[in-house]
């Protein structure tokens, strides 16, 4: 998550510095709130699905564990099946919520926004499997970096 408010903090930060750049390509502002906006939002669509994935398994785990049969009865798997469709929903708002409010800086119209969360719905149902594939790639890079011991070359002697 803290790279998706990266991403999106970078884009305000491009959008209020950079203003004169975009004019030079004749970009006006909605544009250029749209650009940036589309960018951001494409470029975290991985780590926001990893975040939809780790929902899923989250509600199917603590729907296994909070319901148990004895209490439940004949309606345990009903209920659990319902808890584990609850938490990635509701997961799903949150993550809206923090898109709208990181991105309300450079949010384009609400046309425009509408349209280009629709589009990133559809790009994530048809690049699902490659967008894990690619933050499971970049999850282990990040891993191998942050484990590599310091490369300094001078030692003593």
């Amino acid at each position: 998550m803290l790279l998706v408010v990266t991403l999106f903090i970078v884009g305000a930060y491009v959008n209020a510095h950079n203003w004169s750049w975009f004019a030079m390509f004749g970009i006006d502002r909605d544009l250029r709130h749209t650009l940036i906006w589309a960018c951001a939002l494409f470029l975290s669509l991985p780590m926001l699905i990893a975040v939809y994935r780790k929902a899923e398994a989250l509600g199917m785990l603590l729907a296994e564990i909070g319901i148990r049969e004895r209490f439940a009865g004949s309606y345990t798997q009903a209920i659990r099946n319902v808890l584990a469709r609850v938490i990635p929903l509701v997961t799903l708002l949150a993550l809206a919520v923090l898109v709208s409010v990181l991105g309300s800086t450079i949010l384009p119209s609400r046309g425009i926004a509408l349209l280009l969360v629709v589009l990133v719905v559809v790009l994530a149902v048809v690049l699902w499997r490659g967008l894990v594939q690619m933050h499971a790639r970049l999850q282990a890079a990040l891993k191998e970096t942050l484990n590599k011991p310091g490369s300094s070359t001078g030692g003593p002697g």
